[in-house]
């Protein structure tokens, strides 16, 4: 794959999951793909998961994309997804509330799909955010002699 095409399918898999269509995933992942989240299915579903799981919680969840750079056969994408609590979430009931945090993916690419995919998001952010977590520097008590 040239330069151009590793990055416009990179782009691709983005604005499926921003559109939230599961469907077109299939397209764009390998069957071989692994998504290295541990507690996910095995192949596509993996991604069909993660992506049901936002979906169900935040029906407006979307990514924009910061920069993208090209590697061998991998694409590093540095994001900002956000969304409107509006589901339930990990147990969660609607919040109302919204969030915006960065993350990393790479992409592996091969033969003209996505082989693999790594993942770092900042859930603790979010999750602090949506007022699910507390913010430790809110919340912690003062150590003697600090003001």
């Amino acid at each position: 794959m040239t330069r151009e095409q590793m990055l416009s399918l990179a782009r691709r898999y983005f604005e499926i999951v921003s559109n939230g269509d599961l469907e077109a995933l299939e397209g764009l992942l390998s069957p071989a793909f692994v998504q290295h989240t541990p507690g996910l299915p095995p192949g596509p579903a993996a991604a069909k998961a993660m992506l049901a799981l936002f979906r169900r919680g935040f029906p407006d969840f979307e990514v924009t994309l910061d920069w993208l750079l090209v590697d061998g056969d991998r694409v590093v994408i540095r994001s900002r997804s956000q969304g409107t609590h509006e589901g339930v979430f990990m147990g969660h009931p609607p919040s109302g509330r919204r969030f915006s945090a960065t993350g990393i993916d790479v992409l592996r690419l091969a033969d003209g799909r996505i082989v693999e995919r790594w993942n770092e998001f900042d859930t603790f952010g979010m999750l602090q955010q949506l007022a699910l977590v507390p913010v430790p520097w809110q919340s912690a008590p003062r150590a003697a002699g600090v003001q």
